[in-house]
């Protein structure tokens, strides 16, 4: 799977805001490719900043890795990730609402939150997440929160450009 198929799956609902069954279907897919490659599911981690949105990624990895093999991927929200690490990290940002981005935007963008949830993988980190909209920044009157949403375009960025194997 391609980065440019990745991001117009994950972007496929428009309106995603604390759940999200299609990005949680695609992380499901992204999974258990990488256990099928050969990773143990206990190494494999996801990283979300909704509890709502760890509960629909535990059903999707159940209907594709059973009851079992589910329970060993560790997926939950950034606060209680502190501290663990897996050699691979999904972090699922699972909104794609404008809007709702935009209202949430001090919460959403943290950068202590963005730095837990990338600092987490020993080998491997998949960013599955919005693209920030040009007016966005406009909106938004908080000087830090502002730098913290171009610090995470800053990191997208960087993620296209960097060699996909």
């Amino acid at each position: 799977m391609s980065l440019n198929e990745v991001s117009s799956l994950a972007g496929a609902d428009h309106n995603a805001r604390s759940q999200n069954r299609i990005e949680a279907e695609l992380v499901a897919d992204l999974i258990t490719a990488a256990v099928e490659a050969g990773l143990s599911a206990e190494e494999v981690g996801v990283v979300t900043p909704f509890r709502g949105h760890a509960r629909i990624l535990k059903s999707c990895l159940q209907d594709k890795l059973g009851i079992f093999g589910s329970k060993l991927v560790v997926t939950d929200t950034v606060e209680r990730m502190q501290g663990q690490e897996r050699e691979m990290i999904i972090v699922s940002f699972c909104s794609s609402d404008p809007q709702y981005i935009s209202a949430i935007a001090e919460f959403f963008f943290q950068a202590e939150r963005l730095n837990v949830a990338i600092t987490r993988p020993q080998t491997k980190l998949v960013i599955v997440g919005p693209e920030i909209p040009e007016g966005m920044l406009q909106q938004v009157d908080d000087l830090r929160v502002r730098k913290n949403i171009e610090d995470y375009k800053s990191l997208v960025r960087h993620c296209y450009k960097a060699e996909v194997d």
